[in-house]
């Protein structure tokens, strides 16, 4: 199945590898390869992420703490949010 990422996904992300970059040289780039990782076992197994409501998922981000919020869907996975475990969760997508 292929990703399909929502605004709110794309901008949290650039804003995570800018913040990650400017906190430590290579640490945006270590942050992009982890979450390229991340994406790729959603798309592989999109149903292996235990469901944190209704038919919405969420996955870890290994090393940082983010998480990626997503839903499967028959043709493509929404990549919803991707946000910093700290944060409020009333900001996620679901």
């Amino acid at each position: 199945m292929k990703l399909r990422f929502s605004p709110a996904a794309t901008r949290e992300v650039a804003a995570a590898l800018s913040w990650y970059e400017r906190a430590q040289v290579g640490l945006g780039y270590r942050f992009k390869a982890t979450l390229q990782e991340v994406f790729w076992l959603i798309e592989a197994y999109p149903e292996a992420s235990p469901i944190v409501f209704l038919q919405y998922r969420q996955t870890r981000v290994h090393g940082f703490p983010f998480v990626v919020v997503y839903e499967p869907k028959e043709e493509v996975i929404e990549i919803l949010a991707v946000f910093h475990a700290s944060r409020d969760r009333g900001h996620s997508a679901c």
